[in-house]
């Protein structure tokens, strides 16, 4: 008895350990199962219908070959001018619903190319996924096929295909799978005023220092003379064009102090001034700003403008000494202007901000001073100079309104 209840507990043992393996498998096999689920495609469409899937090995050339590897194992090579779509979808879609979305090819109708060349698209539906905010407050995501054919809006949704009117749709937007509704449509829909307070303020004023300085970093240019940082003002505005990103304009002036000209300091017995020079920067383009629930903000901006730079001239008498006679010096005024190009970063807090600024410019001219002594001719130099426009400015700004 004791030898029957042993073999019978051993066999009950091997049945469990069977069971408990076969379960193991499942729980190892439903993972694969769901990543089968999510297997992409490469998938070309030509301008008559016709779809081609598979792996697109090689980089895509426009105007070239198109080459896909099929799930045959056979390779097809398509021309460019044949292709109207390439994206990166989510195995399974029928080549019907695929056709109808980017060409058209429904109802016996003939196909209509799409103009301006082959739409690409290969960013993965692993990753990513296609959120319709539809008028009714509801949240539909999926991959969206298309922009909109009779009125009609086609999303593939969990192995289906849902038709959506266009009229119904609010917003579209491609996302990181698994952010919540909640999140989407702060973001898109409706997005808190504290995140967007700074966004419509629209005029700021601002002061800080300018630093001139040439092609090698330093304050000296080819001529021998320095000139000094200075205070710099300024105004800037601002429109919204889209959350996250303005149009941005703004004018800055600069008073700067610059070193006598060496011909000038050389002249025994005359002490020469320092000049007075002024920036005048005029520059526009777009800004970048984070958006956040807190008044902290971060902003990247380039801009393009002009820059001018205005110096003053001056009279000098010069005594007599034992190496020269007496005479006069006559410094000229310098103006000029030139192209300009402005890359900056700041950060916000509320109303105030801090930036800095990189102003590249070339405004070339030429420095001239006359030099003339008792009973004798007088002596022209002229000095050209192009290296002087170069700024870096540090501000701070508060927003008026």
């Amino acid at each position: 008895m004791s030898l029957t209840h042993r073999s019978g507990t051993g066999v009950l043992a091997r049945g469990s350990s069977i069971w408990r393996a076969i379960v193991v498998l499942i729980i190892l096999t439903v993972p694969v199962m769901v990543v089968a689920q999510e297997v992409e495609e490469d998938v070309v469409v030509l301008k008559d219908g016709t779809v081609f899937r598979g792996t697109i090995p090689d980089a895509l050339a426009p105007g070239g070959a198109v080459s896909v590897r099929r799930h045959d194992g056979s390779m097809a090579a398509l021309f460019w001018s044949e292709i109207i779509a390439i994206k990166r979808l989510p195995a399974g879609i029928p080549d019907s619903l695929i056709a109808q979305s980017f060409i058209g090819l429904h109802a016996g109708k003939v196909p209509v190319g799409q103009p301006g060349g082959p739409r690409v698209d290969l960013k993965g539906y692993q990753r990513f996924e296609d959120i319709l905010f539809l008028n009714d407050g509801s949240i539909l995501r999926g991959v969206q096929l298309n922009e909109a054919i009779d009125g009609r809006t086609v999303v593939w949704v969990n192995g289906q295909p849902k038709y959506v009117p266009e009229s119904m749709i609010e917003k579209a937007a491609r996302v990181e799978r698994g952010v919540p509704d909640s999140v989407l449509i702060m973001t898109y829909v409706k997005i808190p005023k504290e995140w967007t307070d700074s966004e419509r303020r629209i005029f700021t004023v601002f002061g800080g220092i300018a630093m001139p300085f040439n092609s090698g970093g330093s304050s000296v240019n080819s001529s021998g003379r320095t000139i000094g940082a200075g205070p710099m003002v300024g105004v800037e505005a601002g429109i919204q064009l889209w959350p996250g990103f303005r149009w941005l304009t703004n004018a800055t002036y600069s008073a700067h102090t610059r070193s006598a000209d060496p011909d000038v300091r050389a002249i025994d017995g005359v002490v020469a001034p320092e000049t007075k020079g002024k920036y005048l920067v005029f520059l526009t383009g777009g800004e970048m700003r984070t958006i956040t629930s807190s008044g902290f903000k971060l902003r990247l901006f380039a801009q393009v403008g002009m820059l001018s730079y205005k110096e003053t001239g001056y009279d000098l008498a010069i005594p007599q000494t034992f190496y020269h006679l007496a005479g006069t010096v006559q410094v000229h005024e310098i103006s000029a202007s030139s192209f300009a190009l402005c890359a900056g970063a700041g950060v916000m807090f509320g109303r105030v901000g801090a930036d800095l600024r990189w102003i590249f410019s070339r405004p070339g001219y030429t420095s001239t001073t006359y030099i003339q002594y008792a009973f004798s001719n007088r002596t022209t130099i002229d000095t050209p100079e192009n290296n002087s426009g170069h700024q870096i400015q540090l501000s701070l700004g508060v927003s008026i309104f």
